[in-house]
């Protein structure tokens, strides 16, 4: 039995790329042969060294024989080039960056209904930052609208209480919680060890929707407390390098000795 897997690029190596991958392994252990469907090929030596040991489908094929540097959200749509061929060569087709297609998947997991993220409060999102990301995004908005009353049909994944409320108030749709994937194993050992630290460490990339500001904001409430602050992420592209500018700046006018701002490790 084939399963086609449908994700737009893999070398951000982010939450939603590791979901991917596991949901491969997870296939490959029942027996499946897997597929994966992406645009721009996948760098699979970096994403070995981001990730760590990784399963690798039985093929993949992507859209562009080179990496696409820009219109990230965009490429999203063009999988549905893919989803066509998938949809003759396999059993079961999923999508797993989760924005709606064309061409639907069978399953779709979706971490929260990208078009609506202009309609929460607090909006802290790189799309609101200024004019010229408001107008990228605004058309991604109406495509996916559209989108969701004409084509989403599939079974829907998602990952929290919160995504699910979402889904539900802005699609209409109920969705299935399935949770992410965490290697538990790997961490266990320290919630059994006398010898931690009074450390809170915060991973993930430097994107404004992190709200990384409010642990400044705690950390800014406990300064005089033996605890320690730190932000490990990537900070590849514009936005991100601002956005960890700007956390540095916040750091250094609140002088907050007991948070390190750590990135591209």
């Amino acid at each position: 039995m084939k399963v086609g897997i449908i994700h737009n690029s893999l070398n951000s190596t982010g939450g939603g790329e590791r979901l991917c991958l596991e949901t491969i392994k997870s296939l490959k252990e029942t027996g499946y042969d897997v597929i994966l469907a992406t645009v721009e090929p996948t760098n699979w030596d970096r994403v070995e060294r981001i990730i760590g040991e990784i399963t690798k489908p039985d093929r993949e094929v992507s859209l562009f024989k080179i990496r696409m540097r820009m219109f990230g959200i965009y490429m999203r749509l063009l999988t549905s080039f893919l989803a066509s061929k998938l949809r003759k060569q396999c059993d079961i087709v999923l999508n797993t960056h989760g924005d709606v297609l064309p061409i639907e998947a069978d399953i779709v997991y979706m971490h929260y209904p990208t078009f609506a993220l202009l309609k929460e409060s607090p909006i802290n999102i790189k799309y609101s930052s200024s004019l010229f990301w408001r107008a990228y995004f605004i058309p991604y908005e109406g495509i996916q609208r559209f989108l969701v009353k004409r084509s989403l049909k599939s079974l829907i994944l998602t990952n929290s209480k919160f995504s699910k409320k979402a889904i539900k108030k802005y699609t209409g749709k109920d969705a299935t919680i399935v949770y992410p994937p965490v290697n538990v194993e790997t961490f266990a050992f320290a919630a059994k060890s006398d010898a931690r630290e009074n450390l809170v460490i915060s991973c993930g990339r430097y994107s404004p929707e992190k709200n990384y500001e409010f642990i400044l904001e705690v950390a800014e409430r406990l300064k005089n407390r033996p605890i320690r602050f730190i932000i490990v992420g990537a900070s590849s592209g514009r936005v991100s390098r601002e956005y960890y500018e700007k956390l540095e700046r916040i750091r250094q006018a609140k002088r907050l000795k007991n948070v390190e701002l750590l990135r591209d490790l």
